[in-house]
């Protein structure tokens, strides 16, 4: 009896611990399902996820093939416009020559005569025929800039713009810029300030072209300000550098339009000429920039509306071997 009673007891403990381990069983594999319920489900987001990603790129593609398409339209259009530039230029510029050509022709004519042979009823005229001359001088000058300027960018633009190095006196490049202004603008007052702390004024640049950026700054200025007003150019020299700055008393620039003055084409709105020589192409300030960093140096202006304004720039004292040669535009 007592055995049975035994036998009974541990048969009992058999089905329980088979219970309990199919229990456990049983909540493993609930797990394990759940499990696989959430991975089912997160299968489904990503799947949702990366169609959603596939689709966006698909898009993206689309888009960048657009972009693509119209970058290349703009390169062909700024091409186009770059050819037409160039020939636009030449072609303007050939009958320019032959209009000043024919201006000084009838100076030299017109200063030929003797006064024995002047008519009576000229002679008063003649004057007036000068200062008609003279007037169709300065324009043909301003027109021929134009034209130098739309074919310099053009040159900036093919990588074709070149500059022809060697030594030059920066003093006597700044006196020969500044004469010939006086003597294009007799009436104005331009003044010559040089404050030289070192023997050497002789620079390694292309003359004409830092020649050229001068003129554009003094240009600009007399355009820019009142006639009765001066304009100053100043030359400071150290050991290292030399700078150059033109000050007007025109009506300035605000701190918004200085960083957008030096880009090709920009010009400043709601600004008045007082030269009555036009505003311009918006292409001066920018090829300055183009000469003045290929020599090494600098652009700047300083300037407050209705204060005036102080262009300047920067040239390094330096040897032929230390100039860059980088034609590369910094357009």
């Amino acid at each position: 009896m007592e055995g049975s009673v035994q036998a009974e007891q541990y048969i009992q403990q058999k089905i329980d611990a088979l219970q309990a381990r199919i229990s456990e069983l049983e909540h493993i594999q609930q797990e394990q399902q759940r499990t696989l319920l959430e991975g089912q489900e997160e299968r489904r987001v990503l799947e949702h996820e990366l169609q959603s990603l596939h689709g966006e790129y698909t898009n993206l593609e689309n888009k960048l093939a657009n972009a693509h398409e119209e970058i290349t339209k703009l390169q062909d259009a700024s091409q186009r416009m770059d050819e037409f530039l160039s020939i636009a230029s030449h072609e303007l510029r050939t009958p320019l020559t032959t209009i000043n050509g024919n201006i000084q022709l009838a100076k030299r004519r017109l200063n030929a005569f003797r006064p024995e042979d002047i008519p009576e009823d000229f002679t008063n005229k003649r004057d007036l025929l000068h200062e008609l001359l003279s007037r169709a001088e300065r324009q043909v000058r301003v027109q021929n800039r134009l034209v130098g300027d739309l074919l310099d960018v053009s040159r900036i633009q093919a990588n074709r713009f070149e500059l022809h190095f060697q030594d030059c006196d920066l003093v006597a490049l700044l006196h020969e810029v500044v004469e010939d202004q006086r003597a294009a603008s007799p009436q104005r007052l331009i003044n010559l300030e040089l404050n030289i702390t070192t023997q050497k004024t002789s620079i390694y640049a292309d003359p004409d072209r830092v020649g050229q950026v001068i003129t554009n700054y003094l240009t600009n200025a007399l355009k820019y300000s009142a006639a009765e007003e001066p304009v100053i150019v100043r030359l400071v020299v150290n050991d290292i550098t030399a700078r150059v700055t033109v000050q007007d008393r025109g009506p300035g620039i605000s701190e918004e339009e200085q960083a957008r003055l030096w880009q090709r084409f920009y010009r400043v709105p709601n600004i008045s000429v007082q030269s009555g020589s036009g505003v311009g192409l918006g292409l001066g300030l920018h090829i300055c920039r183009i000469i003045v960093e290929r020599h090494g140096g600098q652009v700047g202006v300083a300037s407050k509306q209705g204060e005036g304004s102080t262009f300047c720039f920067t040239l390094p004292l330096q040897t032929e071997q230390h100039v860059s040669t980088d034609d590369t535009p910094n357009a």
